[in-house]
């Protein structure tokens, strides 16, 4: 077994109760981290973590092929490693570990959307959300943003086009019962930077902050009315 360079960059994927529903987005099984030395031929020690996890040091083992990787410290079983993230998986890696040890509690009943991006795209690469994408796509969860949720019910849904500049994004979201010449949703650029929009026709309203990552634009913000809060990623392919 060839160990991976120091210093390299991995993820490990560690494995979930199947018996008991728990959401990537709260409860991530994913961590990040860099390889820091190597102890012998079959093990190496890496910093691993992720959003409710500051980094920490844990031993890796092969353990031979009928148990294969092995997590000597955390002592939880292991069921992936990749030893070949993405440059975008690492970009997000990066702004986990700059997290401080406590992070920023909330002031009202809503996490902020600081935290919901973070988890979001964690969540997108623990499930496979975020990969090969071909087509517009939104995510969207009406319990994610609630501060005491232990678990969050996801909705996805695939879009219509959809446009993107400096100042403006439009999105067709596709609305069970309206008619099509309603399922566009226009969103103008903020001075501070986030995109806004109003529907006059039925109140709702979107705050959003667009990105763009490796391959695709995310857009993710709040949606929500006087009647409901929810949580949205848009991810908006690149033309090939």
């Amino acid at each position: 077994m060839e160990l991976p360079a120091i210093g390299s960059a991995l993820t490990i994927q560690y494995k979930r109760n199947p018996t008991v529903y728990s959401d990537p987005a709260l409860s991530p099984r994913l961590y990040f981290g860099r390889v820091l030395r190597h102890e012998g031929e079959w093990s190496f020690v890496a910093t691993l973590g992720n959003y409710d996890n500051v980094p920490q040091e844990t031993c890796i083992e092969w353990a031979g092929d009928d148990e294969g990787w092995i997590d000597r410290d955390f002592h939880q079983p292991i069921d992936t490693v990749n030893f070949a993230p993405s440059a975008d998986q690492m970009a997000l890696a990066d702004e986990l570990a700059a997290l401080p040890e406590e992070v920023p509690v909330a002031d009202g009943s809503a996490r902020p959307i600081d935290e919901l991006r973070l988890r979001f795209l964690a969540a997108g690469f623990e499930t496979g959300w975020l990969k090969d994408l071909e087509k517009p796509t939104v995510f969207y969860s009406d319990d994610f943003p609630e501060l005491d949720a232990t678990a969050a019910r996801w909705h996805r849904q695939e879009l219509g086009r959809f446009e993107i500049s400096d100042d403006r994004v439009f999105i067709e979201w596709p609305v069970e019962g309206r008619p099509e010449e309603d399922w566009g949703v226009e969103f103008t650029r903020q001075d501070d930077g986030d995109f806004y929009s109003k529907s006059e026709a039925f109140g709702d309203e979107f705050e959003a902050r667009l990105e763009h990552r490796d391959g695709y634009h995310a857009l993710i913000g709040l949606w929500g009315s006087d009647e409901f809060l929810s949580f949205f990623g848009a991810i908006l392919p690149d033309p090939r």
